[in-house]
């Protein structure tokens, strides 16, 4: 608890300095586009949802047509990762509000990610990530190509992580 309320605390001081405000604000509205619609527009994030309700409702007594039809593939494959993450979204929520949870993930992400590399090459040049949000709405997402729009902040986090402390990695 008290971590929540430190990270709450820390939260609040960073937003009280006027250019993280200004970036928040931009995130922000980043975000409209994904929540202001009903659908998403990308091509296949609706074998994405289909999949993931494949996924949820696979083992459920009353769908033996999925198991019919489907066969799960029990490796670890790189995108099972969207897929599981949609799945459990599911349990919480409706299917279209697990994607824009999703999509929402990928825009904070981002936009968080690109600020901690750039802080990470130039601490103080922060501003510079600004430079990442025009891209945030690229044409692989609107392909539907989620895993690998996810795996650019993690990307950038990574290399935030290497340019701070790759010295010290063995």
């Amino acid at each position: 608890m008290t971590r929540l309320v430190l990270s709450a605390q820390a939260a609040r001081a960073w937003v009280r300095v006027p250019e993280n405000a200004f970036y928040a604000a931009l995130v922000i509205l980043h975000l409209v586009p994904i929540w202001s619609a009903k659908y998403f527009p990308s091509q296949d994030g609706p074998a994405h949802i289909n999949n993931a309700n494949v996924l949820r409702e696979y083992d459920h007594p009353d769908r033996t047509v999925f198991r019919e039809y489907y066969v799960l593939n029990k490796n670890p494959e790189p995108n099972w990762a969207g897929h599981l993450i949609l799945a459990a979204l599911m349990y919480v929520v409706p299917m279209l509000v697990a994607e824009k949870l999703l999509l929402t993930g990928y825009v904070l992400l981002l936009a968080f990610s690109a600020r901690y590399a750039v802080a990470s090459v130039r601490p103080g040049a922060e501003w510079l990530s600004v430079l990442v949000l025009p891209f945030t709405y690229n044409y692989l997402l609107h392909m539907g190509f989620y895993n690998f729009c996810y795996s650019l902040p993690a990307y950038l986090f990574v290399l935030g992580i290497w340019l701070r402390h790759g010295d010290g990695m063995g």
